[in-house]
């Protein structure tokens, strides 16, 4: 029997209590910063007005993946807590991935929580959503530019599609090095992949699992260890080991047309699925459209946005023509002359006001305050103080010196992307990472017309009238039992 749990609903979230997620990785930072990075979101989360509730914090754990487990908590209990808020250091502690931190976020907006960056100052309105997708896009090339350096020595052992000391679950390590299928373990993701496809929950995939398997670490499988096992490209055959992606690089478990079915059924499972929802509207009778869905006779889900008529029909759009639409508006208005250049100018202009240089200058004044401090000690052991008595209060400001000289570091290795680099990247990269998420917090109203004319506003458009364009159209248009479809493609 199916769980009810994924029916019922969310407790009220209270924005005013918070929890912090806090991460470092041994590559790169020492396990001192992970007490800065709390110190710094306690700081932010007073200066706001809200209260502490929990830390969560994964040590010697990189953000480019999910399998942290103190993150996978902090995301289960975003749930059921009562908190509304999470703090992190800066964006590049939740998540260096960019479909990673989507996915996640998504998962912490639909449980009703938001994610707030104490180092990175991002303004509530649509410019904001780019300044986010641009210090992510800064914080993914960091994180490769760090593995190239860092692990150098596995990248001869990554061209040769070798294991490098990672397990999968499904697979067992060759006398080559290489990953083979270990068939007991490859027979329950086989298993677990057919029951998504065929419509089965998660909940439902993990009761199974937990009956016929443990997961890759020994353990009992969750719904977050099911979400990772069904969204993991090595089962289709593709490697990848930091940047090297090698495609039939592996033994491929499942099918194409099986990993996508699986993942389809997951992919409409909330109503954050449709992001126009509250933005798209009738052009001529200024009513509302909503996300919907159907079945068709072979059983295949269909996803439109539909809207009510005068004549108790209705009008449905297919969803992927209508998102494709708008995304093509704000790609159009990304590349029209100078807007890339003066959002880039607006992009480092909010980077500025943040108060890292502030908070800089302030670290850097009190480690020179300690080290005089220090020097006053070690003068006064010269003149003939009993060390013993001044021990504890030298260790002391010793500690204090190292919690400095590493908030120091962090402070000065915060990424800004200067003008140039922006500017490319808004023109080539951001067309090509429009998530939902960014697709629903950059636009303004939506409308389509009677002819499936889509017209966009972009509140961020420095050029036209209100940044309304009207580039792209749905064609055909039927009718069946009253309700008229239209769109890219036709049942």
């Amino acid at each position: 029997m199916a769980s009810r749990r994924g029916s019922r609903k969310a407790p009220e979230k209270d924005h005013k209590r918070c929890v912090i997620y806090a991460r470092y990785s041994s590559a790169r930072q020492r396990e001192e910063s992970i007490e800065d990075q709390v110190r710094v979101c306690t700081m932010f989360a007073k200066s706001n007005g809200m209260e502490v509730e929990r830390v969560y914090a994964d040590k010697a754990l990189s953000g480019k993946s999910d399998d942290r487990p103190q993150f996978q908590r902090m995301v289960a209990d975003s749930r059921d807590a009562g908190w509304g808020v999470v703090v992190v250091y800066r964006l590049d502690r939740f998540a260096r991935d960019r479909f990673d931190s989507a996915s996640y976020r998504m998962r912490l907006r639909d449980n009703g929580v938001s994610l707030l960056s104490a180092m990175e100052r991002i303004p509530d309105a649509p410019e904001g959503s780019i300044l986010e997708s641009v210090l992510e896009g800064v914080n993914e090339w960091y994180s490769r530019e760090l593995s190239q350096n860092v692990r150098r020595g596995m990248a001869g052992n990554a061209r040769k599609c070798k294991a490098n000391g990672v397990r999968v679950f499904g697979y067992r390590v060759g006398d080559d090095g290489r990953y083979a299928v270990d068939e007991d373990e490859a027979a329950c993701v086989r298993r677990a992949f057919a029951m998504a496809a065929n419509g089965s929950t998660k909940t439902e995939v993990r009761d199974w699992l937990n009956t016929a398997c443990r997961n890759v670490r020994g353990g009992a499988w969750t719904v977050n260890s099911v979400t990772t096992l069904l969204g993991n490209r090595k089962y289709l055959g593709i490697y990848k080991f930091g940047d090297v992606v090698v495609e039939g690089g592996m033994p491929a478990l499942v099918t194409q047309e099986r990993f996508d079915a699986a993942n389809g059924k997951r992919k409409h499972g909330r109503v954050g699925a449709f992001p126009l929802t509250g933005k798209l509207f009738d052009a001529e009778s200024g009513r509302a459209y909503r996300g919907d869905g159907g079945t068709g006779c072979t059983g295949k889900r269909y996803f439109y946005y539909s809207c009510p008529t005068d004549g108790g029909g209705m009008v449905r759009y297919r969803q992927e023509a209508v998102e494709d639409a708008v995304t093509d508006v704000v790609s159009s208005v990304m590349a029209r002359p100078g807007q890339a250049e003066a959002l880039a100018d607006a992009v480092l202009a909010a980077i500025e006001r943040r108060d890292e240089a502030k908070r800089l200058e302030r670290a850097r004044e009190e480690l020179r305050e300690v080290q005089r401090g220090r020097e006053r000690l070690v003068d006064a052991i010269i003149g003939g103080v009993d060390p013993e008595l001044v021990q504890e209060r030298l260790e002391g400001m010793g500690d204090e010196a190292r919690r400095l000289e590493c908030e120091i570091a962090n402070l000065e290795r915060a990424t800004t992307p200067d003008r140039d680099w922006a500017i490319r990247w808004l023109r080539a990269k951001f067309p090509k990472n429009i998530t939902k998420q960014v697709l629903r917090r950059t636009i303004g109203r939506v409308e389509i017309s009677g002819d499936g004319t889509v017209t966009v506003e972009v509140p961020w458009a420095v050029t036209g009238s209100m940044g309304k364009e009207k580039p792209s159209e749905l064609p055909g248009s039927w009718q069946f039992g009253g309700i008229t479809f239209g769109g890219r493609y036709k049942i």
